[in-house]
């Protein structure tokens, strides 16, 4: 068995630029983090080893805790720290000979040196990758593998995709007890980034031994061809199963395409799953069996371009794809990754009225649970009005700026 420890997603919505600015002294780079559209600065990031395992940055110091053996870093300045700041760091502290540990642990501590348990987060640990010249993400695990395990491939299949989508580069080591160690290389990110493909890599190990598995893990045991390990997942506010493909030459089969992606993209993301059986149970449906389709029934590209022409804005970061599983049969899935508040709400160009369809009308789907329901005439009508007030106060402040 292995063992894992769930971290907290840091949130999919935030994102850090790297920007020069001649007002922080001394001039350098900063830090520009946005979420749902609120920008602010949070001070030079670079982070500098001095010595005696401490390490000093414009958000505060860190280092070495005497009682873990490792560098204890919070979270709360980690999040803000480019990765290639990072790795001109550990490789320093690397040629220090006063230094007794390279590997880093995050806590949600401000200030781990006052306490004797600062609460690690000890999921994974963040140390060099010399050969790449980048930081890699450790993952350790509580089981011994020979060379031969089977396992091994299991995991590499794995983390296949989850590396052509990250840009990460993953391998398989051992410690210095010979248990396993899951060890992704990551690209110069910014550190928020580098926690969430952290969390993504152990959620994804975890789904091996039957962890939760979340929409990101869904997707990735589904590019990897382990959707077997959807079975017993109930349909739920990210996952939909269709055991036939939509019927696209006919408007209303369009329309159901439309609406299960747009509802999707209006909530928190989802995975549509094509190719998959479900079963009731007293609290909805879940996955009973994966029932491959005939994979010239899946027409990639004509999926794509419903979509465009159904659903308005376009779904940034929408993937349609196929799994083979056998000769010419596999399953296909649409992923709609978490979409930012600023570019929602998703509208359906089209409603089915007296079983037809009409362009004349639009809706707006939002799936709840396992099922979608609709924006009412007050909720649009208080979108729009808010869209109308954001206009006239940005319209008055530029008036004012002139």
């Amino acid at each position: 068995m292995l063992a894992f420890t769930q971290v907290p997603d840091p949130g999919p919505t935030s994102r850090c630029l790297a920007r020069q600015r001649s007002d922080v002294a001394p001039r350098g780079n900063i830090l520009e983090c946005v979420s749902d559209g609120n920008s602010t600065a949070v001070g030079d990031p670079s982070v500098t080893y001095v010595g005696d395992g401490w390490f000093e940055t414009s958000l505060g110091g860190f280092g070495l805790h005497g009682d873990y053996g490792v560098v204890l870093v919070p979270v709360s300045i980690f999040e803000h720290l480019d990765l290639a700041d990072v790795h001109q760091a550990l490789a320093a502290a690397n040629a220090a000979a006063d230094l007794s540990a390279l590997e880093w642990l995050l806590t949600d501590e401000a200030n781990p040196r006052n306490y004797d348990d600062p609460g690690a987060r000890d999921s994974y640990s963040l140390d060099l990758d010399h050969d790449a010249g980048q930081v890699l993400i450790r993952i350790r695990t509580a089981r011994w593998v020979d060379e031969d395990d089977p396992e091994r491939d299991t995991i590499r299949a794995l983390f296949a995709p989850f590396d052509a989508h990250r840009g990460t580069k993953t391998a398989i080591g051992t410690d210095e007890n010979e248990n396993m160690t899951v060890e992704v290389t990551i690209p110069p990110v910014i550190g928020s980034a580098a926690m969430r493909i952290g969390d993504e890599a152990v959620a994804l190990l975890g789904a091996l031994t039957g962890g939760g598995i979340t929409l990101e893990v869904g997707v990735g045991l589904v590019r990897s061809g382990m959707h077997e390990l959807l079975i017993g997942q109930r349909e739920s506010d990210w996952l939909d199963a269709k055991k036939q493909p939509y019927g696209l030459s006919q408007d209303p089969h369009k329309l159901e395409l439309a609406k299960d992606v747009a509802a999707f993209a209006n909530g928190a993301g989802g995975l549509i799953l094509i190719g998959a059986r479900t079963e009731e149970i007293r609290s909805g449906e879940r996955l009973a069996e994966i029932r491959p389709i005939p994979l010239n029934l899946i027409n990639v590209q004509q999926i794509r371009d419903v979509l465009d022409d159904w659903v308005y804005p376009v779904v940034e970061g929408l993937e349609v794809d196929a799994v083979e599983t056998d000769s010419d049969r596999g399953i296909a899935y649409v992923y709609v990754p978490l979409q930012g508040q600023e570019r929602r709400p998703f509208v359906v160009a089209g409603m089915e009225r007296d079983g037809k369809v009409s362009s004349v009308f639009f809706s707006v789907p939002t799936r709840r649970d396992d099922d979608t329901h609709y924006s009412d005439v007050a909720s649009l009508h208080g979108l729009l009005l808010a869209g109308r007030l954001a206009v006239a106060t940005l319209n008055a402040r530029d008036t004012r700026s002139g």
